[in-house]
């Protein structure tokens, strides 16, 4: 499945990299994501970045607030040749779909948060 667009929200999500992998764990292939590296990073920062992975290069994972709710999410190459820099379709794992619509929303402008930069 594609996502090239999701559905607004009302109120304004806050987005942070998340430091604590645990708080990831268990977050699985929710879609997939059309879009640069280098939107990727002016967006979420730089991500973090694996050596000698052969599964995965780079990877944001990134904790979305919105109100009381919080919602986790991954972006990341799945096995891809290309340089990292190059990639075009990136996985976003998450515990729901609703780590789609955060990740979309953000790349859409529709968040605010400490994550640019």
């Amino acid at each position: 499945m594609k996502i090239e667009a999701g559905i607004p929200k009302t109120k304004p999500l806050k987005v942070e990299k998340e430091d604590d992998p645990k708080k990831l764990d268990g977050t699985y292939l929710q879609g997939h994501l059309n879009a640069s590296y280098q939107q990727l990073c002016a967006t979420f920062g730089s991500p973090r970045i694996y050596v000698n992975d052969d599964k995965v290069r780079a990877e944001w994972m990134l904790r979305f607030t919105e109100g009381d709710r919080v919602t986790y999410a991954t972006i990341y190459d799945w096995k891809r040749d290309e340089p990292v820099e190059d990639v075009k379709e990136w996985n976003i794992g998450g515990f729901g779909w609703a780590s789609i619509d955060c990740v979309v929303n953000a790349l859409k402008g529709l968040s605010h948060g400490g994550v640019y930069g």
